[in-house]
């Protein structure tokens, strides 16, 4: 539990990129997982049929 929380505080774009390859979970639904992402300053982009892949992925700013 503690790598979780310390992933979440410090990493929140790769905890809710993490959460979201790992689907289906059952725990929380996608979009809970990104406005949750949204609220810790992560930027959550809309998916783009040409240039998306099976995984989500973070990129570079």
């Amino acid at each position: 539990m503690y790598v979780s929380y310390w992933l979440k505080c410090y990493y929140p774009d790769v905890f809710a990129t993490a959460l979201l390859n790992s689907m289906p979970m059952g725990f929380y639904q996608p979009a809970q997982i990104m406005i949750d992402a949204q609220k810790h300053t992560v930027e959550v982009r809309s998916p783009d049929v040409n240039y998306s892949q099976w995984d989500n992925l973070l990129e570079e700013k």
